[in-house]
């Protein structure tokens, strides 16, 4: 079956629908400026269009605009494709240098082929080869970036390179037994089925870098709600959601629960003796030493003004007393003050959860630590149902 595709009336296409989408990309950047890579898809896009533009006028204007400048450019919008996608991703960039490193073989290989030894046929080959490699490499960037997305719209980008890549390296394999091409713009099915697999490939590069940065922007929306901005700690309203969860696991599985609950010592003073810009440094310090010293598994939260929750799954109090003895070490030996002479410290109480409501074991964690508070500050204090003992034994 023969399909009449008129190659001039495909670059057009092609052309409006890489400007469209182009300018998109453009707009969507301008809304979020921190993310990187979308300018630089934007700008591949902007150079395939204008490939395409000088492709359709055939051999209406000389070989230097139809040929060589058609090509190149179409390549090195590969080549900003895989450099944006690996900014996107979250990948190295170096990978792009393996685009940059061929693309003077390349433009020598086209020249060579237009004018001293003119060939159609190697021409598309050359072009194949190329642009299957540089999807298939931009596929490994999205494959292993370190950027957090949904996994669907990253397999959809994928999607749309490999079908690019395929097709290309299809198209290599077929230009070679071929034969003669006398005229690109007239030439068969499987080069004007090239364009619909380009077209394909912009259609679903735009709507997975979209879906991906709308999920991002969801997550952002998300942790916003979630987080607190000083700390980076879950808030009470995180509080509320994810504790319901942990203590129905802990129940369900028989696994310990631990709670530790911290409060900074005289942070009124801080605040009062240094300013509240001081008094923000230390909230943020402590924030930043209960998520370093904690397992990925632990959650932390901000209690209250000066006051943190963290939560241990799957540990014994034996081993949370532990854990808060060394969060007490790590605060007190922080420096937080201004001042030399001066250190910040803070109390704690911690308990287990039995078999009991959520609410008891945080009352008698909070009573642990105000028996810590009232015995001295610095300290830790386990709150036990029928005792209140300090960590090293001392009954109070």
């Amino acid at each position: 079956m023969t399909i009449n595709l008129d190659i001039a009336t495909l670059s057009i296409i092609c052309v409006l629908l890489s400007v469209c989408y182009c300018i998109g990309l453009f707009l969507i950047q301008r809304l979020q400026p921190s993310v990187c890579g979308i300018n630089t898809i934007a700008t591949s896009l902007l150079l395939l269009s204008l490939s395409f533009f000088f492709l359709s006028f055939g051999n209406d204007v000389t070989l230097w605009l139809s040929k060589i400048l058609a090509n190149s450019l179409m390549a090195f919008s590969y080549i900003l494709l895989l450099m944006g996608i690996c900014q996107f991703r979250g990948f190295s960039v170096k990978l792009a240098n393996v685009g940059f490193y061929s693309f003077p073989v390349l433009v020598v290989g086209l020249t060579y082929f237009t004018f001293f030894m003119p060939s159609t046929s190697a021409r598309v080959i050359l072009m194949s080869i190329y642009i299957s490699t540089m999807c298939f490499v931009s596929i490994i960037a999205n494959h292993k970036g370190k950027s957090i997305d949904i996994s669907p719209s990253t397999v959809l980008l994928s999607v749309g390179l490999a079908i690019q890549s395929s097709y290309n390296l299809f198209r290599f394999g077929w230009s070679l037994f071929e034969g003669v091409v006398d005229d690109f713009m007239h030439v068969g099915n499987v080069h004007q089925l090239a364009f619909v697999s380009t077209l394909l490939m912009i259609i679903l590069i735009f709507f997975s870098v979209t879906w991906m940065l709308t999920g991002r922007l969801v997550a952002t929306l998300h942790n916003t709600a979630i987080k607190d901005d000083l700390t980076q700690l879950y808030n009470r309203r995180a509080l509320e959601e994810l504790i319901p969860t942990e203590v129905a696991r802990a129940l369900r599985h028989g696994q310990p629960l631990s709670i530790v609950l911290l409060d900074i010592d005289h942070f009124k003073q801080v605040n009062d003796t240094y300013g509240h810009q001081i008094g923000d440094k230390v909230l943020s310090t402590i924030g930043s030493i209960l998520k370093l010293h904690t397992r990925r598994d632990d959650l932390s939260f901000r209690y209250g003004g000066e006051e943190f929750m963290v939560l241990l799954p799957n540990t014994e109090i034996e081993k949370a007393l532990i854990v808060a003895e060394k969060l007490r070490e790590e605060i007190e030996n922080s420096r937080m003050l201004p001042s030399k002479k001066d250190r910040c410290t803070a109390s704690f109480g911690v308990t287990q959860l039995r078999d009991e409501e959520w609410q008891s074991a945080v009352e008698r964690a909070d009573v642990a630590l105000y028996n810590a508070k009232e015995n001295g500050r610095n300290q830790v204090i386990e709150g036990r149902v029928n005792l209140v003992s300090t960590v090293n034994g001392e009954e109070s």
